[in-house]
């Protein structure tokens, strides 16, 4: 009977120990903190739009530069020196016969000053010796426009006008470029000729031998034996 309460009791004290082991291989040791789980935070980045580069501002020019800049423009246009450069250009391409060359170059002067009306005589000169009648003549009339007593374009118009065959405008023209310059054996010259197209002989030779004296009298002995064989077939 002892030896039966014996085993009891320790079978008893067995499970009693096997419990508490149980127990506390779940139980949390008091010693060790619990590390909470680290969790990324959801964070709202916002969208950054995607637009054009955005220019620097402008940076005003200093003074100095402005200056500098105003200095070089008043050189490139200054007139006398441009109108000058170009003028002599035109009249070297015209000697040349590079007369469409020589009428830019007289643009370029128109270009500085719009109103010159030499600029305007010489570029109906390249148009007449190239065959451009009508712009000769409309040249011609913007430089008298400019400048009424124009001698050179009354002159040269009627040069054209009697290149296109129309003597009678022609002679109008002369007679107005005599009118401003009376002793001019060239414009005597011209008239004689035209009148010979005209038929009428009597005037012609009147203007040609006029003409002669005048070469004569200014030592154009080149004139003077144009006018002469001019009288010889008026």
């Amino acid at each position: 009977m002892k030896y039966k309460i014996v085993i009891g009791i320790f079978v008893l004290l067995v499970l009693v120990n096997t419990i508490y082991l149980i127990y506390n291989l779940q139980k949390k040791p008091a010693n060790i903190k619990e590390v909470p789980a680290i969790i990324s935070p959801i964070v709202n980045i916002p969208t950054v739009p995607i637009t054009k580069p955005v220019k620097p501002p402008e940076v005003a020019p200093r003074i100095e530069t402005s200056q500098k800049a105003a200095a070089l423009k008043k050189i490139i246009n200054d007139k006398i020196v441009n109108v000058d450069a170009y003028f002599n250009l035109g009249n070297t391409y015209y000697s040349l016969g590079r007369y469409a060359e020589a009428e830019e170059a007289y643009k370029k002067v128109l270009a500085v000053k719009p109103k010159d009306y030499q600029a305007y005589n010489s570029i109906g000169n390249c148009h007449n010796a190239m065959g451009s009648y009508a712009k000769a003549i409309e040249a011609y009339k913007t430089s008298i426009d400019l400048k009424s007593d124009n001698f050179k374009a009354y002159n040269n118009m009627g040069n054209t006008y009697r290149n296109m065959n129309d003597n009678e405008q022609a002679l109008t023209a002369y007679k107005k470029a005599l009118e401003l310059k009376p002793n001019s054996p060239d414009v005597y010259y011209n008239i004689g000729v035209t009148y010979g197209l005209l038929g009428q002989k009597e005037q012609a030779n009147k203007m040609l031998a006029t003409a002669k004296e005048k070469y004569k009298s200014s030592n154009n002995d080149a004139g003077a034996d144009r006018a002469e064989k001019a009288l010889k077939n008026p």
